[in-house]
């Protein structure tokens, strides 16, 4: 699994995205968060949708008070020497219906935080949501990213990505990356995702078509992964940026849930 974000190695080769703007293996486990006695009120006011035409597969709303650890491995890398900072599963919580990824000083170390889906999620196409706002912090950036399972590394989608150098979180960052010298289709999205947002991607034979709290936000053709990939989230200290004075103590990114839609089993294709 990713220990870091390959993002920073954009200096090579982009291929700009079609854009339409409207505004580690695989095991089955039942859904419940760790600990969870009765259901928690969703604290974002947004309730996962309707699978409609896609099959709901897993959903994980964080109503308990850890993570459910048979469905998500806790990144626990301590090592000071990788420049994105190292990842502490300390972190991670999960409290008042929601996860917390958070970035903050271990031992006088600036550190992130990492979860893994890949014993619920791993497959070829589907429909990722996630449900999440991320505190200001320079220095610090997040993403919600598909990976390849084995590490077998393109492709990679992110598909909630923020860069360090925006401490305010104003830009979100659309990105496939598909051949080994790192070529990429890109998109950019302006908004304010310090506050709630449903961010999410739906993968299909034919294209990446992202959205942003139900609408499109792009469209990728031309170079569709075809390797099974997973659903991981992640925070990390920024490669050219790092936090300063400015930066919070504590920088969180809040999830309040993450479902994951498969194709049906006699998909012909649509959606």
């Amino acid at each position: 699994m990713p220990s870091f974000f390959r993002g920073d190695r954009r200096r090579k080769s982009v291929i700009a995205a079609a854009v339409a703007v409207a505004a580690a293996a695989v095991a089955l486990f039942p859904q419940v968060s760790a600990g969870a006695a009765t259901a928690t009120p969703d604290p974002s006011g947004e309730a996962p949708p309707a699978s409609g035409w896609w099959q709901s597969s897993f959903v994980d709303e964080f109503d308990g008070t850890a993570i459910n650890k048979s469905a998500w491995g806790v990144y626990d890398n301590h090592d000071p020497r990788n420049p994105h900072g190292p990842k502490y599963a300390s972190n991670v919580s999960v409290h008042d219906g929601m996860a917390t990824l958070r970035t903050t000083k271990v031992n006088g170390v600036w550190a992130g935080s990492g979860i893994c889906s890949a014993k619920m999620t791993t497959g070829t196409y589907g429909k990722y949501m996630v449900r999440a706002r991320f505190m200001s912090g320079l220095g610090v950036k997040a993403v919600a990213l598909l990976w390849p399972s084995g590490n077998h590394w393109p492709p990679e989608v992110d598909f909630m990505e923020y860069d360090a150098r925006d401490a305010h979180h104003k830009s979100l960052l659309l990105t496939n990356h598909f051949r080994p010298l790192n070529s990429m289709q890109q998109a950019f999205v302006s908004g304010d995702y310090t506050q709630w947002h449903t961010f999410g991607v739906a993968w299909t034979p034919t294209y990446l078509r992202f959205f942003l709290d139900g609408k499109t936000t792009a469209i990728m053709k031309g170079h569709v992964p075809t390797a099974q990939m997973w659903l991981g989230l992640q925070t990390a200290i920024g490669g050219q940026v790092k936090p300063d004075a400015t930066t919070p103590a504590k920088v969180d990114l809040d999830v309040d849930w993450v479902a994951y839609y498969s194709a049906p089993a006699d998909a012909g294709w649509t959606p």
